[in-house]
C-alpha cells in the first residue's frame, strides 16, 4: 500500500512537472536522500526527490475498537489508517532551477490536495482516496529531520498524506521476483 500510494503521487507530480515545465524526461524520484554510508545519492542529482520521513498510526478515528460488523458478521481485523509525511526536496545544480521546480511542485499540491477515484481513475484499486496537506515544522524539528536523514539541507517542503487505509483483507498474494534458472549441473 505504501509503495502504491507514493508511486501514484510521484507519477502524478512528475507528469504535471513534465507538462508545465516542458521537460523531456522524468524529474521526480521516490528515493532516500543519502546512502547508508552518508554519501549523497547520485540518482538524486538534478531531480525532485520524494522521501517518506514519517509513518504514523492515525488514532483519530472512532472505529478503532478492533471489530467491525458487516452483514451480521463481526470481523476482528478492521482496516488501519496511517498518515505519511513526505519530504519534497529539490536537488538541481542550478539553485534557481531548484527553486523553480519546487515552486511548481507546491502549486501542483495546492491545486491537487485530494485524489479521488472519480477524478483519478488510475488511482490504485486498493486506494479510495489520498488527501494531502502541507505540514509546517519548527526550525528545531527541521534541523532534527535533516540530521536524521543524513543529508545537507535542500530547498524543500513537507506534506502529510492523511488516512492511508491498510486492510489485510485486500492482500491477494505475494509475488516473488523471478530468478535466472540454473543451467549448469555440478560435477
Amino acid at each position: 500500500m505504501l509503495d502504491r500510494a507514493l508511486l501514484f503521487v510521484k507519477d502524478a507530480l512528475d507528469s504535471h512537472l513534465q507538462r508545465s515545465l516542458s521537460l523531456p524526461e522524468s524529474v521526480v524520484v521516490l528515493n532516500h536522500l543519502s546512502t547508508n554510508d552518508g554519501a549523497g545519492n547520485q540518482k538524486n542529482q538534478n531531480r525532485l526527490i520524494m522521501t517518506l520521513t514519517k509513518l504514523e498510526y492515525d488514532t483519530s478515528r472512532a472505529y478503532y475498537n478492533n471489530s467491525q460488523s458487516q452483514n451480521g458478521q463481526t470481523s476482528k481485523n478492521v482496516p488501519q489508517f496511517f498518515n505519511l509525511n513526505i519530504l519534497i526536496s529539490s536537488n538541481f545544480d542550478d539553485y534557481i532551477e531548484s527553486l523553480k521546480v519546487l515552486s511548481h511542485a507546491i502549486l501542483f499540491f495546492q491545486s491537487n490536495n485530494s485524489f479521488q477515484r472519480a477524478s483519478y481513475p488510475h488511482l490504485p484499486e486498493t486506494l479510495q482516496s489520498l488527501d494531502i496537506e502541507i505540514e509546517s515544522t519548527s526550525d528545531a524539528k527541521s534541523y532534527e529531520m535533516w540530521g536524521a536523514l543524513g543529508s545537507s539541507y535542500l530547498p524543500s517542503v513537507l506534506y502529510k498524506i492523511r488516512r492511508l487505509m491498510m486492510d489485510g483483507r485486500q492482500i491477494a498474494g505475494f509475488q516473488t521476483p523471478m530468478r535466472e534458472p540454473l543451467t549448469e549441473v555440478g560435477s
